[in-house]
């Protein structure tokens, strides 16, 4: 990364990238092996049961505390558009949509440019929803949310401090974590 922002810096001011060539990058590939060989063992992660995901559903459908309705609805979300945490936690109102044809997700991901637009729609089908939950589950959220700007973050709740660095992939975590009971 060091590297990287010193190249870009030069290249910010029209000079050429110093930081290029075979050697470079060799130095690099033995940092990283240095660096990883230093590091804990990463955290293996195992998906998240479609059980679990159900009882999210139907425990967001039933409660009347805002904040563990959205860390439900947050979950329900997350596994249906297959979105990482740092997606989940980005998305903006203009970025949810429901329509005739189903709930839209125009999502912003690292892995899709930012002047691109990737909807993604789940139908209103009897196959993939028979009784409606999802839309109903939304719809709940939606209501005791209330209305906000496109531009304000999707699962925002008003007391939320949206502007501070703690808004970010862990906060969704959190509240998968604290708010939804085992």
């Amino acid at each position: 990364p060091y590297m990287s922002a010193i190249n870009q810096a030069h290249v910010d001011f029209g000079f050429p990238a110093p930081a290029v060539g075979q050697l470079l990058r060799l130095a690099r590939r033995g940092f990283g092996e240095i660096e990883g060989g230093s590091t804990l063992s990463p955290i293996r992660r195992a998906p998240l049961p479609a059980s679990v995901v159900w009882r999210a559903l139907q425990l967001g459908l039933s409660t009347l505390d805002p904040r563990l309705l959205r860390a439900c609805t947050c979950v329900v979300f997350q596994f249906l558009w297959v979105a990482r945490a740092d997606t989940g936690i980005q998305l903006r109102d203009a970025h949810v949509g429901v329509s005739e044809f189903g709930i839209t997700l125009n999502e912003r991901t690292k892995t899709i440019a930012r002047h691109m637009a990737a909807p993604v729609t789940r139908p209103f089908d009897a196959a993939w929803d028979p009784d409606g939950l999802v839309l109903e589950l939304l719809s709940r959220w939606l209501f005791v949310r209330g209305p906000v700007a496109a531009d304000a973050f999707f699962w925002a709740l008003p007391e939320d401090d949206v502007g501070s660095s703690s808004w970010c992939s862990a906060v969704s975590n959190t509240w998968h974590q604290e708010d939804l009971p085992a």
